[in-house]
């Protein structure tokens, strides 16, 4: 396996991508699960991803709820609260550590779980990805990670971006 190899994940977005508009992915996303993120442990979530996709471990420092992760020769500080949204702030902070050689993005079709998932491919797949089903549709699915996680929650758990099949 090469280094950072997202193929198979980019096989699974693509077949997401195939299905008709008015069609859960869940299926597809448990049957595939290892190409998938989780925001229920993000830390273990991500030791798993790695393992699978030859990327490398993630580095935590923390201190009661004070964090510093670095991977992929950055480092990103993180502020935790104790709180149910601290799974967001942690996905946030993964989010910026792969920028800009990857994009993470939440899986629309999650919303309805208490486990939500992402995705994590090069810009470049992303790119290959919205000239061939067109931006509007993979955003459809696929919702690029904001700055921080108050955006997120309040652009994620809209009614807009809740989808029900």
């Amino acid at each position: 396996m090469n280094s950072n190899d997202t193929s198979k994940v980019f096989a699974t977005v693509r077949e997401i991508l195939e299905l008709p508009k008015d069609s859960d992915s869940w299926d597809l996303m448990q049957e595939n699960y290892t190409e998938f993120l989780s925001d229920d442990d993000v830390t273990y979530s991500w030791e798993v991803f790695s393992e699978n996709h030859a990327f490398p471990a993630l580095c935590i420092e923390q201190e009661n709820l004070s964090a510093s992760w670095e991977l992929l020769g950055k480092v990103e500080k993180l502020q935790l609260s104790g709180d149910r949204e601290d799974c967001f702030r942690e996905i946030v902070c993964l989010s910026k550590l792969v920028i800009p050689k990857f994009e993470l993005k939440y899986c629309m079709d999650t919303w309805h779980s208490s486990e939500r998932h992402y995705v994590l491919l090069s810009t470049e797949q992303w790119a290959e990805l919205n000239q061939l089903y067109g931006n509007e549709h993979v955003s459809y699915r696929f919702m690029s990670i904001p700055e921080s996680a108050e955006q997120f929650i309040e652009t994620a758990f809209t009614e807009e971006n809740q989808r029900e099949y």
